[in-house]
């Protein structure tokens, strides 16, 4: 879930909030330059302390302008999908999408430093809370973990494709190429007109490139049709969706996971899942089948709200499809 952290004059700046319980690099991507005084003055610094008071447990690698890609209108949707961390932009390089915030982009608004951005803050935590819905953005609790949808199937399932027997880091990197390859319009009609040749400069092997441009043909063909899972049982949903090209199995519960948020998936190949049974049951890894099934009675038909629990306690991370 995207936090607002601060508003500050001229500019938004968004970050995640997490409680972290180990060792997390935070990706900090904006517009403007490294000298520019918001980030020498304002990220640099802030990015040190967190370093010294976490003991080396939190770190801030500083992209400035724009050396992740995309362009500076490109930065909201970095960081609400997850590909960066935090950003730092203006609500005016968007316009219509934070229209209550744009008033702050007015000449002669702003007053003191200390005071807009005091205003500011509350601003949005008051009247512009309309225009943070959308994505998602709790400008009150930055602790709350909730699990949330985007409730776009095609995405969350390009999504799924690009990061499969890859790294997280390696994931998000070639997903910011590729959202920046669809202009951050990540759709079936986009997809299919982009070359192969382009999604391979993104770092997407040929068999994701056949499985992307596939479903992006399924999906205007109206050969998969995602409000049909709706109507299915978990086990006809699986099975509907393993039909697509580059989706098993364990992609096809995470899509019902985190993208239908069914209340019962038990996703038993997924790795993360097996070692935190492992850690919090004093099991040996692999667990035994027979305990893993055991949890799985007890749990039921509460399995995706005991999948999210034990993820979490080997990663704080919160993951999103």
């Amino acid at each position: 879930m995207i936090k607002i952290f601060c508003l500050f004059i001229g500019g938004i700046f968004l970050l995640p909030m997490h409680a972290f319980a180990e060792k997390v690099t935070l990706r900090y991507h904006s517009f403007l330059p490294l000298q520019h005084s918001s980030n020498s003055q304002f990220v640099q610094p802030w990015g040190e302390r967190l370093k010294e008071e976490s003991n080396g447990e939190l770190i801030v690698e500083i992209y400035p302008a724009m050396q992740l890609g995309g362009k500076p209108p490109q930065l909201v949707d970095q960081v609400r999908d997850g590909v960066v961390d935090i950003i730092w932009t203006v609500a005016g390089y968007t316009p219509g999408r934070f229209p209550r915030l744009e008033v702050f982009d007015l000449p002669f608004m702003a007053s003191t430093a200390l005071a807009t951005s005091q205003a500011s803050q509350e601003f949005a935590e008051t009247v512009a809370r309309e225009d943070l819905k959308e994505y998602n953005i709790d400008v009150n609790d930055p602790f709350d973990n909730n699990l949330t949808t985007r409730k776009d199937v095609f995405y969350s399932l390009c999504k799924s494709i690009i990061g499969q027997q890859i790294s997280v880091a390696a994931a998000n990197s070639v997903f910011l190429k590729f959202n920046s390859a669809c202009r951050s319009k990540i759709n079936p009609k986009v997809v299919n007109s982009i070359a192969p040749s382009k999604l391979k400069k993104c770092g997407l092997s040929r068999q994701k490139i056949r499985g992307i441009k596939e479903l992006a043909k399924k999906y205007l063909n109206k050969k998969f049709n995602p409000k049909l899972i709706n109507k299915m049982n978990d086990e006809e949903a699986i099975q509907y969706l393993s039909e697509l090209r580059q989706i098993g199995r364990w992609s096809a519960e995470m899509i019902l996971l985190f993208t239908y948020n069914r209340p019962n998936i038990w996703p038993v190949q997924d790795i993360g899942l097996l070692r935190a049974i492992s850690n919090n049951y004093k099991k040996k890894y692999f667990p035994p089948k027979d305990f893993v099934n055991k949890l799985n009675k007890k749990f039921s038909p509460y399995c995706s709200v005991a999948t999210w629990y034990l993820w979490r306690s080997i990663d704080n991370e919160p993951i999103q499809y």
